[in-house]
This record gives structure tokens, C-alpha cells and sequence, in this order.
């Protein structure tokens, strides 16, 4: 795949060649609707049904890869053709978004009934921890089809609020390092080494959880990390300046982290029907709110990116991508760790690889090798065979 030389300059000459950035952001926007409706129309359907809970998981991850891909290349049009190159702000300004979720305590009896009665929840979590149900122990009721069956209650703001705070540097970690690499690196480079999480998945969950290591995982990641090895190759052509060293490494550790930030949702919040997603998200935004504000300080002061309010031709792309490629996207994906498991929703989303190509055939008119298209395969190949269990 022949590429320019550099991502930026690219950006340069378009401008100098009066292509319009319209354009692009008319193609992304519908992008973004269509996924959203995707993930509506998924709801609609199998969302209430008992037995479909996996496929469930699985439809919501294919749908955040849709989602994360059409952002990738979005927060390149906000960077490039936007002038607006401050990964740090837009991961700030992203997270900021999900408080908005908090709105939902004015809406929600039952988020209320969650926060008066914590402490009242509590006891009924070590309650419940006491109590030891055997089969025999149930109790028919007057229709023999029924079962009365103790129902789990919920989970306590106070362990909401705890679970929240081991995962959120990890997720703000993750997010600022991948929107950094994306100012650095071609969306399917970085894409290629996000992907990379998997292995890092597939460790953690054997450590935290004791996972036994099935050799069909086992397959399914060697196959996605041998076709994102060949797409990568193919995506480099002799001398080209596309990646930088420091794009690669902080796409890469990105991949590490959200990982890590995987292994400990499913890890601290197992049971999704125990809370709500929403209200975690909501929590999520405050608290990276109040952590991580004085980097702008830090940041500023050492060069690495001054800070700058966004120019009002940037808000609108800024606030979309908050909205759907972060808030929407990142409700769907934790929705989709604890419904299927945190290797699954990895592996799931190199889907992302095989997406970028046909959105960068579609946008930037890319020509690809074979060697490209054979690795967006077995990309593909390893997803649905992680699914075959």
C-alpha cells in the first residue's frame, strides 16, 4: 500500500488541492448515524430476550467497531483538517461528556432508590454473600412452572463508586495515549496495534480470573495477531514516514492499558442486570474529571501541548465524537465485556481492522496488496472462531 509520506503533510496538500473537508465529514456523520441505529435496532431486538445475552454482547461489540473505526477517522479530521491537535484535551473533554449520564437520577426511580438506600443495600449484599441455596431448598409455588428463586440486589453506590475509581485511570490512560497515536500514525496502523490488546486480554484473564486457556482462545489470538502482523506489513511502504516510533508506543501501550480497564469492569462489576451502565459511566466522568484536570497544568507548562479553548468552527465535531464515538461507544462496549467476556469483546473489536480498510478505501480511495486483504481475513477468521465456544 503506497501511503504519503506523512500524515499531517497529507492533510497540507489536500487543503492546497481545495479538497473539502465536507465531504468527509458528510461520509463520517453518516458513518456515525448508521452504527447508532445498529445499535438501537439491536436493543429492539434481542435485548429482552433471556437466552440472548451473548448474542447480545457480541452485536453491541460489532457495532462499537463500526463506531470506533468512523472515530478514528473523525478525530483525524478534527486534528488535520480542524487544526485541533490536542489529544489531551479531546480525551478530557470526552470523559467530561459521560457526567451528562448523572441526568439520569432526575429521570430513574430506581438510580434514586440506589443512592438512598446504600447502606440498606449493603446489608443485603452480606446477606445474600451468607446464604447457601441448594436445588432441593426451592420452593414450587401454586403453578409448578414457578420457582421462588432470591433475586440478587443490587449493587450499593458505595462499591458503584469504588469499582469505578480502580478502573477509571485505566480508561483515561488508554483513551489519551490512543488519541495521541492517532496525531502521529495512519488510522490503520493505529488500528492494527490496538488490536494487540487481545494477548494482553488473554494474560489477564488467565491471572485475575483463572481462566482456563482453551485451545480454541488460544488459536483465535494467533490468528488475530498474525493477521494484524501482516497488515502491518503491508501497510508500510519502503521509506515511508507514516509511523513514528513514539506513535507506535503509545498505540500499543493504549492497547496494554484498555486491557487492564477490561479485566478489572468485568472483574469489580460482574453481574450487569446489578446496576445500571449508565450510572457507572456518570461516576466515570466525574471522577476523571476531577483526577486528571491538573495535567492541563502539567502539560502547558512543559510544551507538550498548550493549552487552547476550541475555536468555534471545532465544537460541533467535538461534541459528536463525545457523544457517539466515546459516550454511546464506551456504554455499548462495557455492556458488551460483561455480557460476553473481556477476550471475546477484544478479539471482537479487530474487527476494527478489516472496517478501517474498506472506510479507507471509501474515503482516501487507498489502494491495498494482497498481503493487505489476507491479513483483514484471518482477522476475521480469529473472531469467529473465538465465538465457536
Amino acid at each position: 500500500m503506497q501511503e504519503t509520506p506523512s500524515y499531517h503533510e497529507s492533510h497540507r496538500e489536500e487543503s492546497e488541492q481545495h479538497i473539502q473537508p465536507t465531504s468527509t465529514a458528510n461520509r463520517l456523520s453518516l458513518f456515525f448515524s448508521t452504527a447508532a441505529l445498529y445499535a438501537r435496532k439491536t436493543f429492539e431486538t434481542i435485548s429482552m430476550k433471556r437466552h440472548s445475552k451473548y448474542a447480545l454482547g457480541v452485536s453491541l461489540i460489532v457495532c462499537v467497531a463500526f463506531i470506533w473505526v468512523a472515530a478514528s477517522q473523525w478525530i483525524q479530521y478534527i486534528f488535520g483538517n480542524l487544526q485541533y491537535q490536542k489529544p489531551y484535551f479531546l480525551t478530557f473533554f470526552n470523559t467530561f461528556g459521560f457526567s451528562f449520564w448523572n441526568l439520569g437520577y432526575f429521570f430513574s426511580s430506581e438510580w434514586r432508590e440506589t443512592l438512598r438506600n446504600t447502606s440498606c443495600v449493603l446489608r443485603a449484599e452480606s446477606n445474600v454473600k451468607s446464604v447457601s441455596i441448594e436445588p432441593k431448598e426451592l420452593v414450587l409455588h401454586r403453578n409448578e412452572n414457578t420457582v421462588d428463586i432470591p433475586k440478587a440486589p443490587r449493587y450499593s453506590m458505595r462499591r458503584l463508586f469504588i469499582a469505578t475509581l480502580y478502573f477509571c485511570p485505566l480508561w483515561f490512560i488508554a483513551n489519551t495515549l490512543f488519541n495521541y497515536s492517532l496525531s502521529c500514525v495512519s488510522v490503520s496502523t493505529n488500528t492494527i496495534l490496538s488490536s494487540s490488546s487481545s494477548v494482553w486480554t488473554l494474560f489477564l484473564s488467565y491471572l485475575v480470573f483463572k481462566q482456563n486457556i482453551k485451545p480454541l482462545h488460544l488459536m483465535a489470538v494467533v490468528l488475530s495477531v498474525t493477521g494484524s502482523v501482516l497488515v502491518g506489513v503491508a501497510s508500510y511502504a519502503p521509506g515511508s514516514a507514516d509511523s513514528s516510533t513514539i506513535g507506535i508506543l503509545a498505540a500499543a501501550l493504549s492497547a496494554a492499558f484498555y486491557a487492564g480497564y477490561t479485566i478489572a469492569l468485568k472483574r469489580f462489576l460482574p453481574d450487569e442486570e446489578r446496576y445500571s451502565m449508565g450510572m457507572v459511566f456518570g461516576i466515570l466522568g466525574i471522577l476523571n474529571s476531577i483526577l486528571f484536570w491538573p495535567g492541563f497544568i502539567i502539560l502547558h507548562y512543559a510544551g507538550l501541548e498548550v493549552f487552547q479553548i476550541p475555536p468555534r468552527h471545532t465544537i460541533w465535531p467535538l461534541a459528536i465524537n463525545a457523544l457517539i464515538g466515546t459516550n454511546l461507544s464506551d456504554v455499548l462496549w462495557a455492556r458488551g465485556v460483561v455480557l460476553t467476556s473481556p477476550l471475546v469483546a477484544t478479539l471482537g473489536l479487530s474487527l476494527t481492522i478489516p472496517m478501517a480498510l474498506v472506510l479507507d478505501i471509501f474515503l482516501k480511495n487507498y489502494n491495498f496488496t494482497f498481503m493487505y486483504f489476507a491479513g483483514a481475513f484471518i482477522v476475521t477468521a480469529g473472531f469467529t472462531l473465538c465465538n465457536l465456544q
